[in-house]
């Protein structure tokens, strides 16, 4: 998660906090459809 955090040209806090949560739901998934950004209601 730290990695997911610090990796970017961003240092804003809400663009980190996103960047791991879909990390973590990529990860706990397994499932590439469940990280559809384009398709979520709220990023």
């Amino acid at each position: 998660m730290n990695a997911a955090a610090n990796i970017g040209d961003d240092a804003l806090p809400r663009i980190s906090a996103q960047r791991q949560r879909w990390f973590d739901t990529g990860l706990k998934t397994g499932a590439i459809k469940a990280c559809d950004t384009f398709s979520a209601r709220n990023l």
